[in-house]
């Protein structure tokens, strides 16, 4: 806040222009400069004077401090896990993924990612009543069938109602993408919708996807990094803000292309908190496909054991993840 917008009774507009020669130009300059004596040489401002304003103005214009545990209950209040609904990824994910994180899905195409996607959508929509999921889809993979199949093989009461189902589908929304511009636009509208702008956004929701990120850039050429950098950077930074802000879980699945790959990009390495990898295991004699294979990655919650195991093998049946 700059000075000559502060209400203080001790700071005289003479006052303002002798701090502002001095280099002190705002509030934040004023209070944590850290010599006030050396300051009050400098401006010929009375030291007494000087520790009064601030004083006044620290009283004025700082937070009622509230006690540790009142802000930890109500940073909790807004937190959420989903489970994957196999308890061996959710024992080595520390209980599946969090809210307030970005994590990222990558793999090779059929590996899994978008099934994954399904049994969070799932787990979090029966476990979290009235909790909402955006679904942006560039590659056309949203399956309501499957969904539905979820509900009903973790829910025997959604069997025969037909009007629970439609109460939970409504909850999840999907948006086709088709490039890098049409995912900013979206995510835009929904930082609108959470800063109190309701015209033309999009309702922030607890859970939100991008299945995949990778298609959407592919309108640039293929060795164009300062294009892709520059875009990548700024999605980046609307995720954050989203995660930070309104405490949505956000998934992100990438494809391990040669052409776009999201995992080594130095620009991204540091934005999820979570990436876990989906792989084939194919036999060695015939070749088919016998299981599959849930790496971590990268994993920056403090809690976990890094002794333990980095992967687990799983299958995926009409049940989902087991």
């Amino acid at each position: 806040m700059k000075l000559k917008s502060v209400n203080c009774s001790f700071l005289t507009p003479n006052d303002i222009v002798k701090l502002n020669l001095a280099n002190i130009q705002t509030t934040e300059q004023l209070i944590t400069h850290s010599d006030l004596e050396s300051l009050s040489r400098q401006t010929t401002i009375p030291l007494k004077q000087l520790k009064t304003i601030k004083k006044q103005i620290i009283g004025e214009y700082s937070p009622f401090p509230e006690p540790a545990n009142i802000l930890l209950d109500k940073y909790v209040k807004n937190l959420f896990i989903i489970q994957t609904g196999s308890s061996q990824i959710d024992d080595l994910l520390s209980n599946g993924f969090y809210s307030g994180e970005i994590s990222e899905i990558t793999g090779l195409s059929s590996s899994g990612k978008s099934q994954l996607c399904f049994q969070l959508i799932s787990n979090m929509v029966i476990k979290h009543k009235n909790y909402s999921c955006l679904y942006i889809d560039s590659n056309k993979n949203f399956c309501h069938h499957r969904i539905i199949q979820l509900f009903e093989q973790q829910s025997s009461n959604l069997k025969t109602n037909q009007e629970e189902k439609s109460k939970i589908l409504k909850l999840i929304k999907t948006v086709e993408c088709s490039n890098v511009f049409d995912l900013i636009d979206i995510l835009f509208q929904i930082s609108k919708n959470s800063s109190k702008c309701p015209q033309d956004s999009i309702e922030a929701p607890n859970l939100l996807i991008i299945d995949s990120i990778s298609p959407l850039f592919s309108i640039f050429k293929q060795n164009s990094y300062t294009e892709i950098n520059f875009y990548l950077n700024y999605v980046s930074s609307q995720l954050k803000y989203l995660c930070n802000n309104h405490r949505m879980a956000v998934v992100v699945v990438s494809n391990l292309t040669k052409s776009f790959n999201l995992t080594n990009n130095p620009i991204w390495s540091n934005v999820p908190s979570l990436i876990v990898c989906l792989k084939n295991v194919y036999n060695e004699i015939n070749e088919r496909k016998v299981e599959r294979k849930f790496e971590l990655i990268k994993c920056n919650r403090p809690f976990r054991n890094e002794m333990s195991s980095n992967f687990v093998f799983f299958k995926i049946d009409k049940s989902g993840f087991i």
